[in-house]
């Protein structure tokens, strides 16, 4: 409940000053509404990530750990791991390089396997660390849109992020992230005033039920 009225709170701080908050976009991917440090604790940060599509076909670890909720929408956390099975098997660890650019890293003997799934919904929480090789795919049946709200905190020096293949095939060029054009920019702003305002329309219904009733 407390990351949740965070959550709420930077959202209302966001669109208040709209103009100079940080928006980017990770392209096909996400927008990320960047809120800024903890004040009393500077490796915390806190964004809010809108997947335009959930689905990542990429197995990947992050540079910082951080806790997630879920605000809209739900996908599936799957973990992965390089499993020997005694043949001649390997699994390429591509380092993922600052322009999001992948090198060979390493050969691992062994194949990629999932270890564990999780489910992420509304109002659930979950901690990714950043040792934890994951990817993302939206539920059954749902469009692969959702919203999470991110507690990250980074470190120094920080850790090196990589990807587990099977092949050396998703070598090649990627689209950095960039700024939110202005278009962007309007679109986002809509949508979190549509999350504020389902949120009071959700606590006006828990105070005077009868309003649910009526409708």
């Amino acid at each position: 409940m407390q990351m949740y009225q965070q959550c709420l709170t930077f959202i209302q701080q966001a669109l208040a000053q709209w103009s100079i908050v940080d928006v980017r976009t990770v392209p096909n991917v996400m927008y990320q509404i960047r809120f800024g440090r903890d004040p009393n604790d500077s490796s915390v940060e806190y964004q809010l990530n809108w997947f335009i599509d959930c689905t990542e076909t990429l197995i990947h670890n992050h540079r910082n750990s951080f806790e997630t909720l879920c605000i809209e929408g739900e996908y599936v956390e799957t973990s992965w791991d390089v499993i020997p099975d005694g043949t001649d098997n390997c699994t390429y660890k591509l380092h993922r390089q600052s322009d999001g650019s992948l090198n060979i890293a390493q050969v691992l003997p062994g194949v990629l396997q999932s270890i564990k799934t999780r489910r992420h919904f509304p109002g659930n929480q979950m901690h990714v660390d950043t040792e934890l090789f994951h990817s993302i795919s939206p539920m059954g049946g749902l469009n692969g849109q959702a919203v999470t709200f991110l507690r990250k905190r980074s470190y120094s020096p920080p850790p090196p992020t990589y990807v587990l293949s099977s092949t050396t095939m998703c070598i090649g060029p990627v689209e950095e992230i960039r700024s939110a054009t202005k278009c962007e920019r309007e679109k986002i702003y809509h949508k979190l005033q549509e999350i504020l305002m389902q949120r009071i329309e959700m606590q006006q219904t828990s105070v005077n039920p009868t309003i649910c009733k009526s409708r």
